[in-house]
């Protein structure tokens, strides 16, 4: 029962979009942008790096 549950769980993440499917793209960083994003309720991820 187990693996039949682990293969259905597998199937159904691998079935699913990602967020850069889903998502609106990528998008320069403001704070206006970020502030008006947090009021609309939607989920935000935020990706960075730095080449320190």
């Amino acid at each position: 029962m187990r693996r039949r549950a682990f293969l259905a769980v597998s199937a159904l993440a691998l079935a699913m979009p990602g967020p850069a499917i889903a998502g609106e793209g990528q998008v320069e960083y403001t704070r206006a942008a970020f502030d008006e994003l947090r009021q609309s309720g939607k989920p935000v991820l935020l990706d960075f790096y730095t080449t320190w």
